[in-house]
């Protein structure tokens, strides 16, 4: 099949050992054409396709989200933040840099997710209007219940506008804190000095985005972006999207309710793509790809999960592996 270029998942270079917080966790795209590295603005959104044929197709270009605070946030409670064991962040940070070192060391780009949010985005820069928007949808006032009537003087400080003038003022690296954290910020009405006090800041962290794979996936036409299934991870898909733009990547399409599809399950084999049903991906979301003409391959097969459905094996990849063109390591318990 003839491809600018692709966009794979760990693929051909996967060829170190791999620590165990990192599995399943890079996002790797081949780079299509002239001006890949050119920042998205420059670069037509229609001009930089990006395709993946086959799960076992060479890596040019990897995505990585290297462990920070809202990782070391959501540990507090793994079990909640969809952990399956209690995580030591500096442990988990040694490890991504030794993986990000061993794909360099194999001739791979490497671009961390917050690095290319930065970019352009200061203010002033060409780059900044998208990230402001997502800083903006990431962060609510909020006014507690014994507040609830304010004067209009103090209605200012919770609406839209005064929030648009604080986000307005931030750093690229605040807004990006900010999208990973996802504060609420709940204020009482004062009776001196200032019109309002901050009482609370709730914090909702991305504490999953270090899994890279699950927010979109790529078929033979291009990049479609997904839709989790966990509370925990809404908002992934969101922050995705614009990295992809960052790379001069326009996606194809966006999974829509009440369809969920996560990357893990979703493995590109050639000419037949496959697809896991059942714990985070549904039939819906099959539906749509088929529907749409998203896919791009011969055959389109559903490993339904109907009994099992437990988070040990969550995605048709904890099971299933394609390790070359024609061969396929699989889960010896369930195959």
């Amino acid at each position: 099949m003839s491809r600018r270029g692709s966009l794979s998942y760990e693929g051909d270079g996967y060829v170190e050992p791999v620590p165990s917080f990192m599995a399943s966790q890079m996002s790797a795209i081949h780079k299509c054409g002239e001006g890949a590295d050119c920042a998205f603005h420059q670069v037509p959104l229609n001009s930089k396709p990006a395709y993946q044929f086959h799960e076992d197709d060479k890596a040019e270009l990897v995505l990585v989200y290297r462990p920070s605070q809202p990782v070391s946030t959501s540990a507090l409670h793994p079990v909640g933040s969809l952990y399956e064991v209690p995580l030591n962040i500096h442990q988990a940070q040694k490890e991504h840099d030794g993986y990000v070192a061993a794909l360099k060391r194999r001739g791979i780009e490497v671009g961390e997710v917050t690095q290319l949010l930065a970019k352009d985005s200061e203010p002033g820069q060409c780059g900044r209007a998208e990230l402001e928007q997502l800083a903006f949808d990431s962060m609510c006032y909020r006014v507690s219940e014994s507040s609830a009537q304010l004067k209009e003087e103090q209605e200012y400080y919770v609406s839209d506008e005064y929030k648009a003038k604080v986000i307005s003022a931030m750093s690229a690296d605040q807004l990006i804190d900010l999208i990973l954290t996802r504060p609420t910020v709940t204020l009482t009405r004062a009776d001196a000095n200032t019109p309002l006090v901050a009482r609370e800041f709730r914090m909702r962290p991305l504490g999953n985005l270090t899994f890279t794979r699950d927010q979109q996936i790529t078929t033979s036409r291009g990049v479609v972006m997904g839709r989790l299934s966990s509370p925990q991870r809404n908002g992934e898909a969101e922050i995705m999207e614009l990295v992809m733009r960052r790379v001069g990547i326009e996606p194809i399409g966006r999974i829509p309710a009440p369809g969920t599809l996560e990357g893990g399950d979703f493995i590109a084999g050639g000419h037949t793509m496959l697809m896991g049903v059942g714990l985070r991906s549904n039939q819906a979301a099959a539906k749509f790809l088929m529907g749409a003409d998203l896919l791009g391959s011969e055959r389109f097969a559903l490993v339904r999960d109907v009994f099992d459905r437990n988070q040990d094996r969550m995605h048709l990849d904890c099971i299933m592996s394609l390790i070359g063109k024609d061969v396929a390591l699989l889960d010896e318990t369930v195959a």
